[in-house]
């Protein structure tokens, strides 16, 4: 049974800490808004219907991860649901309805968290620091919505209120430096109002793993700066997290990706999946019944096993993996977790790696071939005691979805340092994440390199460490690779979906039947 969910997503009047107790779900829309935030439990019951718009379809349940994961060079496009390969081919059209999905659902969020802020100033409580963590995750939720929404959008409208009267339903289209400055702005004061943990807080949500920490915050507020390029905020941000202590890299890659040692000490945020219904959270509406479970391992997962293969690991991804070995001459590790496939020498080692998948070795059986391969992450091909993903339940996928990790913290500040002309000082920070993978000293390697070097190594140790995790493709976008006729290049040989890019279009387009309903609206460049 599963008990590690202390945060259970949905609009419920109390948290529970059993996968046998329903949800309660209140219908805000029931009563008026001037009558239902009085109280602190109805601003608490607020902040759990934030998180609850993080389980939809459009968000992290199936749809969100697919539609930015398939951008990348590390994932290709095997669909016949067509989103997919247009999407992956940067030839995606304006009118086509998966799009809204995304937009719908995070501008949902949004509109969740501006009634949290807009009525908890009037909302009086006996405890100012409960008060202040459920205002600090209402912030947190909305950065990162809006994190998610500009780096897919290009550019979206900026809503900070509820809207009250008819004529605040059409917002304007803001400007990119508008809407980071409202993320950063957002992400300092969650970082001034959140707790290094619930444990020991005093509350009714004391104990409760999932909420949205001084960590996530923190951590979050330093990836925006490396998105703006402002280095030297970034490097300060990265740094406090790093030197708190709180966080550490977990000795075993794979817990990162499991429903085994969720919340563990290397996540800084994380989307709390479970199985507590039996109603799919997809696109509509949430139910009492509602699962609140995760589908992204139908997507990826491989179709003899119950899969759709949606979305196939990338050639050159697996070959990246193949560059170094580990110190004692085996593959990496991190390959194994994220990658599915058929290596003879797997079965001659002792470190628990085999050519076992779903209980069964198909390769020696005949029904997967050794030269095909399938992504491992996120699915259950080598969870023990499955044998077709998830029990073939859709949308029941118990595995935590990770939005941040302290690998990644520690990489972030390794380029913040190497863009900051410290390129020496960056050695250590990825060392600390090859160390677990159990890889050659890097200084001893490559010792001296320059900050364009450092670069191209950066560059590769993110793709093995974050492969399949949604932040390839912004990787790519961020440092501008698009537009470096050398480095596109590289992508096409990568992936041939990059052939079919055109300037400006790495963005998803504004949703057109958001165009059609609000004037207000401004197309942006893939539209």
């Amino acid at each position: 049974m599963k008990i590690s969910k202390y945060i259970l997503i949905g609009l419920t009047a109390a948290f529970s800490f059993s996968c046998e107790k329903d949800l309660e779900q209140v219908n805000q829309n029931q009563i008026g808004s001037d009558q239902y935030w009085q109280t602190e439990e109805d601003l608490a019951d607020g902040v759990t219907g934030i998180y609850n718009r993080l389980l939809r379809d459009g968000a992290y349940m199936r749809t969100l991860p697919s539609l930015q994961d398939g951008r990348g060079d590390d994932i290709t496009s095997a669909s016949p649901w067509t989103i997919y390969p247009l999407t992956a081919k940067f030839t995606v059209q304006a009118d086509y309805d998966v799009l809204q999905w995304p937009w719908r659902d995070f501008y949902d969020l949004i509109d969740k968290a501006n009634s949290v802020l807009y009525y908890a100033p009037e909302i009086e409580f006996e405890d100012q620091d409960y008060k202040d963590r459920q205002v600090g995750q209402a912030y947190f939720l909305r950065a990162l919505a809006y994190f998610t929404l500009i780096n897919n959008y290009e550019q979206v409208p900026l809503v900070l209120e509820p809207a009250l009267s008819r004529d605040e339903y059409y917002p304007e289209t803001a400007t990119p430096e508008e809407t980071w400055a409202q993320i950063e702005s957002d992400l300092l004061n969650a970082k001034e109002l959140l707790p290094e943990t619930y444990v020991g807080v005093s509350g009714a949500d004391n104990g409760q793993l999932g909420r949205a920490t001084w960590g996530a915050a923190t951590g979050l507020l330093g990836k925006v700066y490396m998105f703006q390029e402002k280095w030297s905020d970034a490097e300060e941000v990265l740094g406090e997290v790093i030197e708190s202590g709180v966080y550490s890299l977990v000795p075993d890659y794979a817990d990162n990706f499991t429903m085994n040692n969720e919340n563990n000490s290397e996540s800084l945020f994380e989307i709390q999946f479970g199985n507590f219904g039996t109603d799919g959270n997809w696109v509509g509406a949430s139910t009492s019944n509602w699962r609140q479970g995760c589908a992204i391992n139908f997507n990826y997962g491989i179709g003899a096993f119950g899969g759709y293969t949606d979305l196939d690991i990338s050639e050159w991804i697996y070959e990246e993996y193949q560059q170094e070995r580990c110190v004692d001459g085996t593959l990496d590790p991190r390959m194994y977790t994220t990658i599915v496939s058929y290596e003879e020498e797997y079965d001659t080692y002792t470190d628990g790696r085999s050519n076992t998948i779903f209980e069964t070795n198909p390769w020696e059986s005949g029904v997967l071939s050794t030269d095909e391969i399938y992504i491992g992450k996120y699915t259950y091909a080598r969870i023990p005691g499955y044998t077709i993903e998830s029990d073939g339940i859709l949308g029941a996928s118990t595995i935590n979805y990770r939005v941040m990790r302290y690998a990644e913290v520690l990489l972030l500040y390794a380029e913040a340092l190497n863009e900051l002309g410290n390129t020496n000082a960056a050695y250590p920070y990825i060392q600390e994440v090859r160390d677990r993978a159990n890889l050659p000293d890097l200084a001893t390697e490559m010792p001296n390199m320059t900050q364009a070097e450092m670069r191209e190594q950066l560059a590769h140790e993110r793709a093995l460490e974050l492969a399949v995790e949604g932040i390839r493709f912004f990787d790519i976008q961020r440092w501008g690779w698009l537009y470096d006729s050398e480095k596109l290049e590289e992508l096409r040989a990568h992936d041939s979906e990059f052939d079919t890019w055109t300037e400006g279009n790495e963005y998803l387009p504004i949703p057109q039947v958001e165009l059609d309903v609000n004037s207000n609206l401004s197309p942006n460049s893939s539209n």
